[in-house]
């Protein structure tokens, strides 16, 4: 999770993403495709969030891309994405945002 390394509390929030990528190898739920698909996503949200300051549009597209299957066949990871959106270590980044459809795809995850 080097992407996320550089932002504000990057360390804690690269422990969090792996803990999550770690997740779903376990995750009984998801097949091997699925588990494939979900670190895909997953790292589109984290590679996202590291460049939310200048491009706040990455990360509502990465959110919403996720959307679907996070609510769904992965809906164990959908929710620690939103644990991990709300948690102070990414509010500290994500308190900048101001775009209001970044805002609501972020509010989608936490809710």
């Amino acid at each position: 999770m080097e992407a996320v390394s550089t932002l504000p509390d990057g360390p804690t929030l690269a422990g969090q993403f792996t803990q999550i990528i770690d997740s779903i190898g376990t995750d009984p739920d998801l097949d091997d495709d699925s588990k494939e698909l979900a670190r895909v996503k997953v790292n589109a949200i984290a590679q996202a969030l590291s460049v939310v300051d200048n491009n706040p549009g990455s990360l509502r597209l990465a959110l919403k891309d996720g959307m679907p299957f996070f609510s769904s066949a992965a809906s164990r990871i959908g929710k620690a994405i939103g644990s991990l959106l709300s948690g102070d270590a990414a509010q500290r980044t994500l308190s900048t945002v101001t775009d209001t459809a970044t805002r609501a795809a972020i509010s989608y995850f936490i809710s």
